[in-house]
């Protein structure tokens, strides 16, 4: 697993850090090293969990059009 930003890891290393991202509220980082993780494995549990949290917490977060227009 690589990429300009980062150096070959394994993909146990780029779940480790995921997840450190994602405790930390660091969303789009995390998803960022999830989906490199399920690029290489697209059938990889964490990593599928962790995308669909941070949808979920990106979707809960996001503000509604309505919100704004008081």
């Amino acid at each position: 697993l690589s990429s300009p930003a980062m150096t070959e890891v394994s993909l146990e290393q780029a779940l480790q850090l995921a997840t450190r991202h994602h405790h930390a509220n660091r969303f789009a980082e995390a998803e960022q090293i999830y989906r490199q993780v399920l690029a290489v494995d697209p059938a990889d549990p964490p990593a599928l969990h962790g995308v669909a949290e941070g949808m979920k917490h990106a979707e809960a977060h996001r503000v509604s059009p309505e919100a704004g227009r008081a």
